[in-house]
């Protein structure tokens, strides 16, 4: 099965190596990819380029920080739709849980998982797909990214006891220690963010979270004059709750903020129903799970929001 993500992080990638001095078609050419296949908005790459534009991305502009770079310039808005997905009141391990499925989903080539050992709990990160180099920027950017969702839900001043990489140090230790705000130890058996039981069991109302804030900001930035801005709403949250069976009109009333009476009238008027959007998403949902060659019977019922295949 070949492994394949949203293209936005290469993007970002090739924008940083372009500003350290790293023409975009040169990076390109190394990768043997076309422009249309990173520009194209919502695309799918495999996930090996992706992690091979960082490691070269590094490798020709010099900068070893590359993948926090990297890190700190994703598009946090992605995390907005999780608040839409989980329960109003739950746990952080809650969460986290629902990150693992939803970021797998959108990206075949890792692996997110939760162990808890004595006294501790780790976040753990794995990148399973093959590529041309070593996932050693790669792996820093994620871990940026996964420790910033865990901000977003325990407070932007909350740091884990310990960040863990498999691979050897590449930058100073400074650099380190100003992106992740804690100990970091590299040649590990495990890329891991470790924290307390008691931070990962920690219960949250998840609408007091920058996380609740981010969903309505990124709807509110997509919203145009016009009754085509709620289908386009309804579209952006669709994709996101079928993966955890929760694509109903209560549940998009409630991010949305709009009763399901209301919400259902207002489609009306454009001669729409909600099953009719909820069965267009779920057959784009489909082609595209077709047209990258996923079709295993449990993978697509889970991205379908079916409970058997």
């Amino acid at each position: 099965m070949s492994h394949l993500a949203r293209n936005l992080v290469l993007r970002h990638a090739l924008d940083i190596a372009e500003e350290h001095g790293v023409p975009r078609q040169r990076l390109l050419a190394k990768l043997s990819l076309k422009p249309h296949q990173v520009d194209r908005s919502g695309g799918l790459v495999p996930t090996g380029k992706i992690i091979d534009a960082a490691e070269l991305g590094a490798t020709l502009s010099g900068q070893n920080n590359f993948g926090i770079l990297l890190g700190a310039r994703a598009d946090y808005r992605s995390f907005g739709a999780l608040a839409a997905m989980v329960d109003p009141i739950c746990t952080v391990y809650d969460v986290l849980e629902q990150t693992a499925r939803y970021v797998v989903l959108l990206n075949s080539g890792v692996t997110l998982s939760i162990a808890h050992g004595r006294g501790n709990s780790s976040f753990r990160f794995e990148v399973v797909c093959p590529s041309q180099h070593a996932p050693q920027q790669y792996i820093e950017t994620q871990m940026l990214v996964l420790l910033t969702l865990c901000r977003l839900l325990l407070g932007s001043n909350w740091s884990p006891i310990l960040i863990k990489f498999e691979h050897a140090q590449i930058s100073p230790s400074a650099t380190y220690q100003k992106a992740y705000g804690c100990d970091v130890e590299f040649n590990q058996r495990l890329n891991a963010i470790v924290a307390t039981h008691a931070d990962f069991e920690r219960e949250i109302t998840i609408a007091e979270t920058p996380l609740h804030d981010m969903v309505q900001r990124l709807l509110n930035e997509q919203m145009q004059s016009g009754p085509k801005a709620l289908v386009h709403q309804i579209e952006t949250l669709l994709p996101s709750l079928l993966l955890v069976g929760k694509a109903t009109i209560e549940q998009v009333g409630k991010a949305l903020e709009i009763t399901p009476r209301t919400l259902q009238r207002r489609l009306h008027e454009q001669e729409l129903t909600f099953k009719r959007l909820v069965t267009n998403t779920r057959l784009k949902v489909a082609d595209d799970c077709k047209r990258r060659g996923d079709t295993d019977g449990e993978r697509l019922a889970a991205v379908l929001g079916f409970s058997d295949p």
